[in-house]
């Protein structure tokens, strides 16, 4: 017997690094294609396993495509003609095995829509919406439904998919927001992309209010783990973040311990190797080459910070990062001040470029910076 066939949607640009989280997660996944923010696989693993995936944004069981979709209107009649012939029970199968059976289930459509048309998202929900209850008769519920079914029209092309992920899988861990607090799902693939290991040391020298701290935890303790921050207030929403996602209880003051400055840190339990510090991320106090692994989501100048900012910002924190790197240690940096950050790299003789990942976040083109200490 075949195994089910799912997709996941992903930030655009990190479709391969969730591939290799599902290779290293799941039971015997078999590729069947990637494309712009989607990867498609059969897996013999459980439903229930998939919603532990931390870089995908929605997990979806595959119900089928088609094509035939035009500009025009007309379109949406094949829609629901198509997604009429669409059969959702195994779907639901796999849905109520995480949530139990639903003995008349209510439901909803999605729709996103990309390309030139005549109609928008909207239009295609009712259109698929039309075609489920053909088929189904289920009733239709648009706030408290069992089951939604997503359909992505994309240029020519329909896609259908019963989503198994209740909300989005980057909705975690965070109770304080901050302006521009970065998605979980990113934080995660971004410390993917410099690998990890259980003796590193390491460091978010801007943590805001604390994911990519959340994300390595979650990969296991490191040896050490600090998150610096200028702004008190942000830092207090950082320990918050950490404690909810770790621990029950409030942390506790601590001084510092290794490579830091005494009396700088808060760690979150009196035994975890974490260290909260203030700071600023252009004369760090840390010693020079005791750091493994640095991950950071620069201000990009927009929501935080300016370009004028960051033009003074950029150079003196990427010569802090090389200056903190071990021989062989490995940085991840996010922004999209492409141009700027490119420059400070290139100076920065201690640093080599290993590579750049462009992605679409927040309707905003930026790229992931993995660089090396040489």
């Amino acid at each position: 017997m075949p195994s089910p066939r799912y997709y996941i949607t992903v930030v655009s640009g990190l479709e391969e690094v969730a591939w290799g989280e599902l290779q290293e997660k799941l039971a015997a996944p078999r590729l069947v294609r990637m494309e712009r923010g989607r990867v498609f696989f059969d897996s013999a693993s459980a439903p229930r396993e998939l919603l532990a995936l931390r870089s995908v944004e929605n997990v979806l069981a595959y119900a089928g495509d088609f094509g035939g979709i035009t500009a025009d209107t007309n379109s949406l009649e094949h829609v629901r003609r198509e997604v009429a012939q669409i059969p959702l029970d195994e779907q639901v199968l796999m849905y109520e095995s995480i949530t139990g059976p639903k003995r008349e289930p209510s439901f909803r459509v999605t729709a996103h829509r990309t390309g030139t048309h005549d109609f928008n998202s909207v239009q295609v929900a009712a259109a698929a919406g039309a075609g489920v209850i053909d088929r189904y008769g289920w009733r239709v519920d648009l706030t408290g439904h069992d089951l939604e079914v997503r359909v992505d029209v994309r240029e020519d092309t329909c896609l259908v998919g019963l989503r198994l992920s209740d909300t989005a899988l980057s909705r975690r861990s965070r109770i304080e927001h901050g302006p521009a607090s970065l998605k979980s799902t990113v934080a995660h693939c971004m410390i993917r992309l410099i690998g990890w290991h259980s003796n590193e040391a390491f460091v978010d020298p801007m943590c805001g209010t604390g994911t990519i701290l959340v994300e390595r935890i979650a990969l296991g303790f490191p040896r050490l783990l600090v998150g610096g921050e200028r702004e008190e207030r942000m830092l207090q929403k950082s320990v918050i973040n950490l404690g909810a996602a770790l621990w029950p209880k409030p942390p506790a003051r601590d001084a510092g311990q290794g490579c830091l400055a005494p009396t700088a840190a808060t760690p979150p339990a009196e035994d975890a190797p974490v260290r909260f510090v203030r700071w600023d991320a252009r004369r760090v106090p840390v010693a020079a080459g005791c750091v493994d692994r640095i991950a950071c989501n620069l201000p990009w100048g927009r929501r935080v910070g300016s370009h004028r900012v960051n033009v003074h910002l950029y150079p003196a924190f990427v010569r802090e990062v090389g200056r903190m790197l071990a021989e062989g240690g490995k940085a991840a940096l996010l922004t999209a001040e492409k141009r700027l950050i490119t420059r400070c790299i290139h100076r920065e003789h201690r640093l080599a470029l290993d590579g750049i990942r462009p992605i679409r976040v927040g309707g905003l083109h930026a790229s992931i910076y993995v660089v090396k200490r040489v």
